[in-house]
């Protein structure tokens, strides 16, 4: 696990190198959780998300940019068949702490000091802490989070020049290619929506 975040920010460190704005990113996401059989902690779960990144090989219509941060993946359930002492409705909620690296190609077209772009490329996501799940419901169910995530971050945004400092704000939206979680039966996907503000 510390290889890789080295790694990470190793990758990141090579791109300062030779990038041309750097950044910091902070926002909002919402993920929630599925298999393709049936629904498991499909409803929502909101957290921060923090992100260091670089911007780089400018070209007329589109430059690459890639980010190394921190994000909270999960899901919950409310399942009124199952019930314990002293509550009428029983909720699981789950959710693990994840390293995120991200690169993407943006499409950019300027106007002024404003620029508007859409973004799509791979992410890598890094378990943080334990792959365990908590909830009463699934903590013994044999699920477990995996330690290595991937899958295709899309994005649309716009950025502005204001003095020297580059303010964004972009939408994402994270569809898992792998599986977050499995068990010896089934696989657990997720989908994450963000929003962001970025300072550079």
């Amino acid at each position: 696990m510390k290889n890789a975040l080295l790694f990470a920010l190793f990758f990141l460190s090579m791109r300062c190198s030779y990038c041309q704005i750097i950044k910091m990113e902070n926002g909002y996401v919402i993920t929630n959780m599925k298999t393709r059989k049936f629904n498991i902690l499909h409803h929502n779960v909101s957290s921060y998300s923090g992100l260091m990144g670089v911007d780089y090989l400018y070209r007329k219509w589109f430059y690459l940019s890639s980010e190394v941060g921190y994000m909270k993946i999960g899901g919950q359930e409310t399942n009124k068949n199952l019930q314990i002492v002293d509550s009428a409705d029983y909720k699981a909620y789950e959710s693990w702490n994840y390293g995120q690296l991200n690169t993407t190609l943006r499409v950019k077209h300027d106007f002024d000091n404003l620029e508007v772009f859409l973004g799509a490329g791979p992410y890598l996501n890094i378990l943080l802490g334990s792959d365990r799940f908590h909830s009463h419901l699934y903590a013994n169910s044999g699920y477990k989070a995996k330690r290595l995530n991937f899958g295709s971050k899309m994005e649309i945004g716009l950025t502005g020049n204001f003095h020297r400092i580059r303010v964004g704000l972009n939408g994402a939206y994270f569809l898992s290619l792998s599986p977050i979680a499995k068990s010896q039966y089934t696989s657990i996907v997720y989908k994450g929506y963000g929003i962001f503000l970025s300072l550079g």
